[in-house]
């Protein structure tokens, strides 16, 4: 039956009211007034065609559109939104929004968020109009999302300086308090509300439930678990605060063994949290700034309790992919297993002997920017000439930039690139069948480089020099691929013509899989 009123239905919009009236003029000219709804009574009956809703009309795509989705460094402005073209012609796309009880009045959300990264399953998808008129404090038409996929209303166009205070987390090198765009990931303080036990409700002023740790205690592979009352179920909160407290005084008054403290702390999380298993949760890092109490945690990929998994973001080098919790991994090991892989999955896949040899080739060119000697002192590699691929130890993003400005390793460096300038001097270039090919996919194998090179200041540049199937390579850390005129864009550009948008894009998932599956891999043996 239709709603009462004359406010039009959200999903169907006038059709339901012409389908009421169509059926009790129906109904009217029966003698028991009954409709009958069985197939075949339904197929004799004729229905006017405007009882169906108005059907969207499907956008075509065009070559402009191709060419800006396929760049991502950086994103192109303005940014063709991908939902109307799935969706309908009026659709609006999602933002991913996360809360979080530790940001409060905190003025460095930055660090608070880098503290522990928020994963996949902890985020809210919400359209991205609604979000807007939510941090405007248009609650009442925020809540006005239709059912029907795809449908949204006009945006708000108010300026996002005016809006609340949010921060967007696109990865550890883009995290910031900068306007957001559909599609990003947000994260808000668990005080704004905007949600309840079923879902988005943005009238909702109730503080949003902070479920980093549970999705956290879940997830495959490293991540990190904060003991912040906010943070844990309402029955720990009290006795958090009161070993927060303890844990403060401790360390104010310089006394040496805390390790009791932590040892009450990780139980206190272990009967908050009945999924954790002792043995994955180590390493207490205190941070006095914040007066937090942070654990690393690991669940082995072979011992996941569901499909959650860790946002795109986490497969930022230095410390989600560079770490290995059974032990170090050498360079020389990583590159043979990522080697295989690499050949394993071209040939499943059905690529030609010359792309086969090509992937074979970028395997074991990939990871030589590590060789750098800063990144390897981040590794915790001694003074011994074994280089490491992995790293034993796990820490969390904050402590791992604050290692590396101690180092003089460069904020946002990728060894990625580092690798390209000493694989162009290699004898397997050389030899490549695609070149272009080997040297991208060494490039993009951390999805960076679509079209351009990260930039990143390297102030004080170290030669660094690694052998290679008994060759010797040596290239500068300042290895200028990011300026325009380096030629890598123009390699993009190429091979984007060579084997088409989704033929590149398809040829460097493979291998990017492979190196994903050879670091699994030695995560379990």
């Amino acid at each position: 039956k239709p709603r009462k009123g004359k406010e039009e239905d959200l999903v169907y919009g006038e059709s339901l009211q012409k389908t009421w009236v169509w059926l009790t003029g129906m109904a009217d000219k029966l003698p028991d007034k009954k409709v009958d709804f069985g197939f075949d009574a339904l197929d004799r009956l004729s229905p006017s065609d405007d009882l169906n809703p108005a059907q969207p009309h499907p956008l075509r795509i065009l070559p402009a559109h191709v060419e800006a989705w396929i760049q991502t460094n950086p994103r192109p402005d303005p940014e063709p939104d991908v939902a109307p073209f799935l969706h309908a012609e009026e659709s609006s796309a999602d933002v991913q929004i996360v809360w979080r009880s530790d940001l409060g009045g905190s003025d460095n959300w930055r660090n608070a968020v880098l503290r522990a990264p928020p994963k996949t399953a902890e985020a809210l998808p919400v359209p991205f109009w609604a979000v807007r008129k939510w941090l405007a404090a248009l609650s009442a038409e925020a809540s006005r999302i239709s059912d029907q996929e795809g449908a949204s209303a006009e945006v708000e166009q108010r300026d996002q300086a005016e809006l609340r205070r949010v921060l967007v987390w696109r990865g550890p090198d883009d995290c910031g308090e900068t306007p957001f765009r559909p599609g990003d990931t947000i994260v808000v303080p668990s005080s704004y509300g905007g949600s309840d036990e079923f879902g988005w409700n943005p009238e909702s002023a109730e503080s949003t439930e902070d479920i980093g740790n549970g999705v956290a205690i879940k997830a495959p592979g490293p991540s990190y678990i904060r003991l912040w009352p906010a943070a844990l179920p309402k029955e720990f909160r009290d006795k958090a605060i009161d070993l927060l407290a303890r844990l403060h005084k401790a360390v104010a008054e310089d006394e040496p063994d805390l390790d009791d403290l932590y040892a009450e702390a990780k139980q206190l999380l272990l009967r908050a949290y009945p999924d954790a298993k002792d043995a994955n949760i180590n390493d207490p890092s205190w941070i006095p700034d914040a007066q937090i109490l942070l654990f690393s945690h690991y669940l082995p990929r072979d011992q996941k309790r569901n499909c959650t998994v860790a946002s795109s973001q986490d497969d930022a080098e230095g410390d989600s992919s560079s770490v290995n919790r059974r032990g170090a991994v050498t360079l020389t090991d990583h590159t043979r297993h990522v080697t295989a892989k690499a050949i394993e999955l071209a040939r499943s896949c059905g690529l030609p002997r010359e792309l086969t040899e090509d992937f074979e080739r970028a395997a074991r060119l990939h990871d030589l920017g590590k060789a750098d000697p800063r990144f390897q002192k981040l590794l915790g590699a001694d003074d011994s000439s074994t280089l490491l691929a992995k790293s034993a130890k796990q820490r969390s993003l904050a402590a791992s930039r604050s290692l590396a400005l101690r180092v003089g390793y460069p904020p946002g460096y990728r060894h990625e690139f580092l690798s390209v300038a000493l694989a162009e001097h290699s004898r397997l270039f050389k030899e490549a069948n695609d070149p272009d090919l080997v040297l991208y996919l060494v490039g993009t194998h951390h999805g960076r480089g679509r079209a351009l090179a990260p930039a990143v200041n390297d102030r004080e540049p170290v030669d660094v020099s690694v052998a290679n199937d008994d060759e010797a390579l040596s290239a500068s850390s300042h290895h200028r691929l990011a300026r325009l005129d380096s030629g890598w864009t123009e390699r993009f550009f190429r091979l984007n013509q060579k084997f088409g948008c989704w033929g590149l894009a398809y040829l460097e998932a493979i291998f990017r899989r492979a190196d994903c599956l050879a670091s699994a891999a030695e995560d379990r043996s």
